[in-house]
């Protein structure tokens, strides 16, 4: 099966794990926070699975069972922003 995953989509997924929410992420890449919400939307689409739990603006999203850790074999679920910081690392090669 072939995804079509583009490469913005992969940006905003990044900078919302290192930001700590979507409202930063957008800061980040300058984007409106809509459009990050948007691009993670279509990623998550594509993909078949939420890849954080939407926790509020107050305490931020979390990364969900499916979002892990590309270079971890197995994978390894993060549970707050700052473990999805650290498992984020792995995208730092890509």
């Amino acid at each position: 099966m072939l995804m079509a995953v583009e490469i913005d989509q992969v940006q905003a997924f990044v900078a919302i794990v290192r930001g700590g929410g979507f409202t930063r992420a957008a800061s980040i890449l300058h984007l409106s926070q809509p459009a990050v919400s948007r691009r993670l939307d279509l990623l998550e689409r594509e993909l078949g699975a939420p890849l954080f739990e939407r926790m509020g603006a107050s305490r931020g999203p979390r990364r969900s069972c499916t979002s892990r850790s590309p270079r971890s074999a197995g994978g390894s679920t993060c549970s707050s922003a700052s473990s999805a910081r650290r498992c984020s690392s792995g995208f730092a090669a890509a």
